[in-house]
Formats: C-alpha cells, structure tokens, sequence
C-alpha cells in the first residue's frame, strides 16, 4: 500500500461574517411593517364598502313581512323581529331574553322607558297566542310592535343627542 503524500498546511483566513437573524434584518422588519399596513388598509376598505343596517328599518320590513305568515307563525315572526331590533341596539338585551326577562331588563334602561308598555304588551299577546293558544290578531300584535318601535326610535334620539 501506498501511504498519501500528506496534504500541505494551509491557512484559510477569517472566517465570513455570519449573516444575521431573520428578526434582525432590517429588511425583514420593513417587510413586515409593509405587510402590516396593506392588511390594514383591506381592513379599512372592506368596512367602508359595507353600510350598517338600521334595526328599525329592518324590524319594520320583518314586521310587515310577518302579516304574511299564517296566524301561527305571524306571531313568532313578530316576536323575533322585536326581539332582533332589541338585540341590534342595546348589547345588554340579547335575543334569547324571555317576555319576564325582558321586562325586567327594559326597566332598568331609560332610553326603553317610553317603549316598554307596548312592547311588553306585543310580547305577552303574541306569547299568548303562542303558548296558551289564545286566539289573538296579528294586525293589533303588528300595530303595538310598531308603535313600540316608533316609541323606541324616537326616545333613542333623544338620549343620543348631545347635550
């Protein structure tokens, strides 16, 4: 066998820099911050193309809509639309609320003081009819939603308003 000629010493010098982290580039960051800001733009520009909805308004369509409905399924449409426009503009009223509930909770909200009485009484009819099987008429359940809504609407604009 024949040994390998040993291979001669050579110095390679110092070594490259090591390159450095990803977080401290100062590329990566401007990346980042550029990144940042055109998904906050989208952001911005999807809220701004969308419209809030009015509860009213919606309450008043779903209202009508429900005169549509058979009786029995009249008075639930009209509960839900109520109860939908409650939920819409007072957070502390969810939907799932029921009539005694409700009651008690409009109660301690002023802005709800002048629409509680025809509220509270669209409510219990329609419970009414639906539970007790009582025979009751959607036009008047229809006719106290609505002038609760109206009643609600106008003293919402009247705390909201300012001083």
């Amino acid at each position: 066998m024949i040994a390998e000629a040993p291979a001669e010493f050579a110095l390679r010098g110092p070594l490259p820099e090591v390159p450095p982290n990803l977080l401290q580039s100062p590329w990566t960051w401007s990346a980042l911050i550029l990144l940042g800001a055109a998904v906050w733009g989208a952001v911005r520009l999807a809220r701004a193309g969308r419209t809030a909805a009015d509860p009213a308004a919606e309450a008043a369509r779903a209202i009508d809509a429900a005169l549509a409905l058979p009786r029995e399924e009249s008075c639930a449409a009209l509960t839900a639309a109520l109860r939908r426009y409650l939920a819409a503009v007072e957070p502390a009223v969810p939907a799932g609320l029921s009539t005694a509930e409700l009651e008690t909770r409009l109660g301690t909200l002023p802005a709800f003081l002048p629409a509680r009485q025809p509220l509270i009484a669209a409510l219990r009819a329609a419970d009414a009819a639906r539970f007790a099987g009582q025979d009751a008429d959607p036009a008047l359940i229809a006719a106290a939603a609505r002038e609760a809504l109206s009643r609600a609407e106008a003293a919402r604009g009247a705390f909201s308003r300012p001083s």
